[in-house]
């Protein structure tokens, strides 16, 4: 944890880092709003808990990078950009499966299949589960 505090603070004087953040910011809101329309599509088709798509998502998202919750502040410049990455991955999957017509219950299949890929070629150590 004190190694986390202590990246976090580097990162807040670092002016490259700061501006590398804010362009990942703008990757996730584009995550959020294509998690956004794949929860109505999942509603349309009877999800019960379309809304746990957010979370569910987010969660592979940073397992595929290997970090924990909540901690995108104290984050690599390495990191922000596998981050990056890899949301751009869930974009991707998510909008292609839904242009197909893909059930919505395979269409969180597709993103996990895309982002434990990426998971390998990146070598991070935590599989991507869930």
């Amino acid at each position: 944890m004190e190694q986390f505090i202590l990246q976090s603070k580097r990162n807040s004087v670092d002016t490259a880092w700061q501006q590398q953040r804010h362009h990942e910011i703008g990757f996730r809101h584009q995550l959020t709003d294509c998690i956004k329309a794949f929860t109505e599509y999942a509603d349309e088709q009877g999800s019960r808990s379309a809304s746990r798509y957010y979370k569910a998502i987010t969660d592979l998202c940073h397992k595929t990078v290997g970090i924990g919750s909540g901690l995108r502040d104290a984050l690599t410049p390495l990191q922000l950009s596998q981050l990056v990455v890899v949301e751009n991955a869930a974009i991707s999957a998510i909008s292609s499966s839904m242009a197909r017509e893909t059930p919505y219950k395979e269409v969180y299949q597709n993103v996990k299949a895309e982002l434990e890929c990426l998971a390998i070629a990146m070598g991070t150590s935590t599989p991507v589960t869930g």
